[in-house]
């Protein structure tokens, strides 16, 4: 019986060590912004920034700054710029699931593939419309969706425990983007300070991407204000580059509509109680 105790005993250290390891590193690992993707030509964009400078942007160190749905992000030792690692641990399959047969359960395998590149297309393609579609309001400057071998750049990246960790640009998918304050943050700042006419002018920003947007026919499945917008260099951008879709089925479209509907109408009450009031 006391076996059985300790070897209990055991088990639950060992789940709990994991759990507060995860927790201490916001489940970060090297190993999950890795992939083994193959050149996918779709997947090219037009940069505007060119591969030689890029150096000047990766040559700093980058310390961990959090974890979205399809990355982590780093902030360089600047403060200027966030280097976005795609999470790949949740869009790839072990080479056994891409190439076993089930037999009755093949059904099963190729929905799972499917499904992990379904969702792996949805993010890239995400990032290319914000990239070529809303350059300036998605405040990207480099989009690396395909391994190369004309960076030459190593990587240097400080976990969330300060480990260092060295790795080369050229072998990763990633992204630069500008670093923004958060929207409502600069808001309550603006406010803070009396500065009514500068809050109103940012929220009007807000409003002219949000129709920008519906004009050019992007559709955001994920229009939450308080965390995938912010305010960088004077404007008013999407944070969040991996929410959008080209296409959608007409129920989806009018749920994220809603969404988006009582997001601006919590944003309308937010500004009331601070009173300022914005015009339709």
């Amino acid at each position: 019986m006391q076996k059985v105790v300790l070897s209990l005993v055991f088990i639950i250290l060992i789940i709990s060590a994991g759990r507060f390891n995860h927790r201490a590193t916001d489940g970060f690992r090297v190993h999950k912004v890795c992939s083994n993707l193959s050149y996918n030509p779709d997947w090219n964009c037009s940069n505007y920034v060119e591969s030689s400078e890029i150096e000047n942007y990766l040559n700093k160190p980058f310390t961990y700054l959090g974890s979205g749905g399809q990355c982590y992000a780093f902030l360089s030792s600047d403060g200027k710029t966030v280097l976005k690692l795609f999470k790949h641990h949740h869009m790839r399959l072990s080479s056994f699931w891409r190439s076993a047969h089930l037999g009755p359960l093949e059904k099963f395998r190729l929905k799972v593939f499917g499904n992990a590149n379904e969702k792996l297309n949805q993010v890239f393609n995400s990032f290319l419309i914000a990239k070529e579609k809303l350059q300036s309001s998605s405040g990207l400057i480099y989009l690396h969706l395909n391994k190369s071998a004309d960076l030459r750049q190593k990587i240097t990246l400080i976990g969330p425990l300060g480990v260092k960790h060295t790795l080369d640009a050229d072998t990763l998918e990633f992204a630069l983007q500008h670093y923004a304050v958060g929207f409502y943050d600069q808001l309550d700042k603006l406010l803070n300070t009396g500065q009514e006419e500068q809050a109103r002018k940012i929220v009007g920003q807000l409003l002219e991407l949000i129709e920008r947007k519906k004009c050019l026919g992007i559709i955001d499945n994920d229009p939450i204000l308080k965390k995938n917008f912010g305010y960088s260099e004077g404007e008013v951008i999407q944070i969040d580059c991996g929410s959008f879709l080209a296409e959608a089925p007409a129920d989806q479209c009018a749920l994220f509509q809603e969404k988006a509907t009582m997001q601006l109408k919590f944003l309308a009450d937010w500004l009331s109680n601070r009173n300022l009031h914005i015009e339709d």
